[in-house]
């Protein structure tokens, strides 16, 4: 397995100081919330909206998270930077999807998780979207600013100026 691949060791000096793999958290959520859902259905409280169309918005978003996802991880790999935030950051990444979201990896996760709140139809998943994109803010995109901000200085103040945390 590639260094920059494995799972989180205990933080070193050059990285953002993240301890676990984001995508465990969004993973776990869907997981837990869905299996929460099968055992006690909650549709998502949308009047005049069928189940039918609310699987169809969920697929949808799911679609776009996919090439948002995919677009993103692209980019990171044509800048030579990794992706785990528990690695040294090699290239501050401003173009692809990177010119109107600081994290399109983060919505991308977001954004398929309420997907997935969609296409089951259930309030379960799509509440737990708060407390996930709360821990994501405090816990991960805070201390990835953290770190940012010291290894780029006027460069990243400049670029979070122009482009949004998540949208």
């Amino acid at each position: 397995m590639h260094p920059d691949t494995a799972s989180p060791p205990a933080p070193h000096t050059d990285s953002a100081g993240v301890t676990f793999p984001p995508p465990a958290l969004y993973f776990w959520t869907m997981v837990i919330s869905g299996a929460i859902s099968a055992i006690y259905p909650l549709p998502l409280p949308l009047p005049g909206i069928k189940p039918i169309m609310t699987m169809h918005l969920g697929v949808v978003l799911m679609l776009v998270a996919v090439v948002l996802f995919s677009s993103a991880v692209g980019t990171f790999k044509r800048h030579d930077t990794p992706l785990p935030p528990w690695t040294t950051t090699r290239t501050l990444v401003q173009s692809g999807p990177y010119r109107f979201s600081r994290n399109p990896i983060y919505l991308a996760f977001t954004l398929f998780l309420l997907g997935f709140a969609g296409l089951i139809d259930s309030l379960w998943v799509a509440t737990a979207v708060l407390p996930v994109v709360w821990i994501m803010s405090t816990q991960v995109i805070a201390k990835e600013e953290r770190y940012l901000a010291q290894k780029f200085g006027p460069s990243y103040t400049a670029y979070t100026q122009r482009v949004r945390r998540w949208l």
